[in-house]
């Protein structure tokens, strides 16, 4: 099968296809370049195909795919070339056509190229041979003199790139032409004014200082050129489109992404052309690219429906309507998760759609450090996180602050972790590693709760200390929301511990009608597994949690004397007898409780 046969519709999907077939007709009034995001797996490579097989009739489409390529030697002039190569030439009177017009990337390209290898095998002017210096001048030239000034400084002020592009060489090196040191000015009077191939041709010297700009502009001028030529070769009335095709951009090394941004899009001429530049990746151009908002079309993908999972199965072979709701119910429409079912299908093996699968995990983590994965893995403990809690965790766990100056910056800029108020992970993913860790080590899965409990007590007592009147914590937001964490995690860690804190809150929340410090925790809770199937909870608390469900359900009973209330319900005459045992086993630990929970408690018992 071809990806072609696993394309699901979904809304922004279909937007960015409608969007970008009107930018070919009318390329005047619609952005420059089509983005599509999203977190790996969700769909977007799937969503180009589906793409240029809508458009192959009627456009040329040249695709550089950054996937499995050596990120050092990933370089703007490369993409250029690797992309102007596919664009084909007129066919009939071609090589007239093209002695009569000059082809200007070709030609300025094979002179940069020509030039690079002569300042590299022949010597310099009064040298018999070629030296260390004048290698080294080379190298340089090759990898940080490729950009004008104004990009030299944009890569100056960025230490690492925010969005995940590799910072190459380049960003060192040009730290120094900018700040004074000048290995530009070095490079042009050692090794350009004295070298055969460059010494009395100013505009050589310029092109070899600055390739980047030079050749970007000639790159533009040869698509519009080739489609001027084909119109009249041809005698069509209208220019046939050219899609430029980037993909994996997450991969993209800083400088190309700086080329990308600094220099193709601000090609004034493209605006109007039917040429049209489609990049996928896991990040927003849009978010890290302000300035030029209004060039970019941009849509993510995000998880599957029902409907869409079911879709997607059946079109992988996955026909059985049980097996696609265990499915869906496993992967919660998350593509990531759906592709690692649908290569176990196309390999013949037995589907495992578990989420502590330990190859379902290493696809997740593909690509990072030991260190990488145990963070992703510590971040996904947490329901949000921020860069305090997540320095905490990192601490506790013995984390090299030295591999990353700033760990959060990091995390936060991964495709698994999503912003919304807060950051936090995605859910399937969040379950995934949480599993696994648990899997792997259950006492130090409680221990890593436990210490998260802890911290969110200590940042309730920051917010109102804990010698202060109990109705004054219940009446701080903030206060409850973080002693609400505190009972997430603490149901997670030691059990009885965990239990007792939230039957405290329980009555006292009852007692003082603010009952979110406990909803909260218990709906989260819910909401991961059915209390009975979380083998995450220690086990007496899966029991403890079923127990107490009416009671909480019902709470408003917790304030009256069970012998005082009737329940009348004609389809479940066995209801009151259950609310009554859930009740009664919350009533029965009352002993055991603290403070205005156990006051309450008491006074119900």
């Amino acid at each position: 099968m071809t990806s072609q046969q696993y394309y699901i519709s979904r809304k922004p999907a279909e937007e960015f296809l409608t969007t970008f077939a009107k930018a070919l007709k009318e390329p005047e009034s619609h952005p420059l370049l089509f983005h599509v995001y999203g977190i790996g797996g969700i769909g977007k490579s799937t969503l180009l195909d589906t793409l240029a097989e809508t458009h192959s009739q009627q456009a040329h489409i040249a695709k550089f795919d950054f996937t499995g390529k050596t990120l050092s030697n990933e370089t703007p002039l490369k993409v250029m070339n690797k992309l102007y190569e596919q664009i084909p030439k007129p066919g009939i009177l071609k090589q007239d056509l093209q002695d009569l017009i000059s082809d200007p990337f070709i030609r300025l390209y094979k002179q940069y190229q020509g030039t690079l290898e002569e300042l590299t095998t022949k010597p310099i002017e009064g040298k018999k041979t070629v030296d260390q210096d004048q290698r080294d001048l080379v190298k340089d030239l090759g990898s940080a003199a490729v950009y004008s000034s104004a990009a030299l400084f944009a890569v100056s002020t960025a230490a690492i790139d925010p969005t995940g592009f590799v910072v190459s060489a380049i960003a060192e090196t040009a730290k120094g032409v900018v700040s004074g040191v000048g290995v530009g000015a070095a490079i042009k009077d050692r090794l350009l004014l004295k070298h055969p191939a460059t010494k009395q041709d100013k505009k050589l010297q310029d092109l070899m200082l600055e390739p980047i700009p030079k050749l970007t502009k000639a790159f533009v001028e040869g698509l519009i050129q080739n489609q001027k030529a084909r119109l009249l070769t041809l005698q069509k009335l209208q220019k046939q489109p050219i899609i430029l095709v980037l993909d994996h951009y997450e991969k993209a090394t800083f400088d190309c992404n700086l080329w990308l941004v600094e220099y193709l899009l601000k090609e004034s001429d493209l605006k109007s052309q039917p040429i049209r530049i489609l990049v996928a990746g896991r990040y927003s151009l849009k978010k890290k690219s302000p300035r030029e908002r209004a060039l970019i079309f941009e849509r993510q993908l995000e998880k599957f429906d029902n409907k869409q999972t079911e879709e997607y199965l059946k079109k992988i072979g996955i026909n059985d309507n049980q097996q696609i709701r265990q499915i869906y119910q496993a992967t919660d429409g998350f593509p990531y998760h759906l592709d690692f079912i649908r290569q176990q299908q196309e390999e013949g093996k037995v589907i495992n759609c578990s989420r502590d699968n330990k190859q379902l995990v290493d696809r997740l983590l593909e690509g990072l450090t030991p260190n990488e994965k145990q963070v992703m893995h510590l971040a996904a403990y947490c329901r949000w996180f921020d860069e305090e809690l997540i320095q905490k965790l990192l601490t506790a766990n013995g984390i090299d602050k030295n591999e990353k100056s700033n760990w959060f910056e990091w995390l936060i800029e991964r495709e698994l972790v999503v912003e919304e108020d807060q950051f936090r992970l995605h859910d399937v993913v969040r379950d995934i590693l949480r599993r696994s860790h648990f899997k792997a080590n259950q006492q130090k899965f409680r221990d890593n709760h436990d210490l998260l409990a802890k911290y969110f007590k200590t940042l309730a007592d920051r917010e109102v200390h804990p010698e202060n009147p109990e109705p004054e914590k219940y009446d701080n937001s903030q206060w409850r929301e973080y002693m609400a964490e505190s009972i997430y995690h603490g149901l997670f860690a030691e059990r009885t511990k965990g239990q007792r804190l939230l039957l405290t809150h329980l009555f006292a929340g009852v007692y003082l009608n603010k009952m979110d410090v406990v909803v909260v925790p218990y709906v989260a809770v819910a909401a991961e597994r059915e209390f009975e199937n979380n083998e995450l909870l220690p086990p007496d608390t899966r029991k403890f949690l079923n127990n107490i469900k009416l009671a909480l359900k019902f709470r408003r009973l917790l304030s009256r004397n069970p012998n005082n209330y009737e329940i009348k319900n004609d389809n479940d005459s066995s209801l009151k007898s259950q609310i009554e045992a859930s009740v009664k086993n919350c009533l029965s630990q009352v002993d055991f409780l603290d403070g205005l929970g156990k006051y309450a408690g008491l006074l119900q018992g």
